[in-house]
């Protein structure tokens, strides 16, 4: 009889999250490829290795994930190890952010979704702008700007679940801060009675 594995440890789950291929690419690679566009993968332009690269058409497409690059409407911030959080999420908007301007400075288009435009309900309406978007259309390339991103999340003192927020909006160099309720509903670990 065989040996009952041991429940993978946290660590061991976070290994497992790949950075290529997750369904929400594939969702926009196949309705692309389906709307009759081409397109190249694991292309790099400028040092960067966008999602979808149109060499023709001198554009790029990410597709940004809420929790790993601070979503403003659906970011939540980590409860556990909450350093390495902040500096994890704290690099990969930087990164975005300096990904974002060199692109730009080199004369190419970058279109940046969130996984959540890509849901199955928003999903036709996200590839028909994208569509509109890869043929020029200048109002369609304006939703997909990158826009501000949450940068930092510091949870505040105090008996209820509040939070500070920093936004930083990529296209303005623009720092935000703001308060808000925390979005979920289990009370922060405090200390014990």
């Amino acid at each position: 009889m065989a040996k009952a594995r041991p429940p993978l440890t946290r660590s061991e789950i976070m290994a497992r999250i790949g950075g290529r291929d997750t369904s929400p690419e594939l969702a926009v690679r196949r309705a692309l490829h389906a709307a009759g566009f081409r397109y190249r993968l694991g292309l790099t332009v400028c040092g960067t290795r966008p999602d979808l690269v149109f060499p023709g058409r001198k554009t790029v497409v990410f597709v940004d994930g809420c929790l790993w690059h601070g979503c403003p409407e659906h970011y939540t911030a980590p409860r556990t190890n909450q350093r390495f959080w902040q500096a994890k999420l704290a690099r990969n908007v930087e990164r975005d952010i300096t990904q974002t301007g060199t692109l730009r400075a080199a004369g190419w288009a970058v279109l940046r979704l969130w996984e959540h435009a890509l849901s199955p309900d928003a999903l036709a309406e996200t590839i028909a702008a994208l569509a509109d978007a890869l043929n020029g259309d200048l109002a369609a390339l304006a939703r997909f700007r990158p826009g501000p991103r949450v940068h930092q999340v510091t949870f505040l003192p105090g008996p209820d679940n509040r939070e500070s927020w920093v936004l930083w909006d990529m296209d303005d160099d623009l720092r935000l801060v703001i308060e808000r309720d925390r979005p979920t509903r289990r009370p922060r670990p405090g200390p014990r009675p």
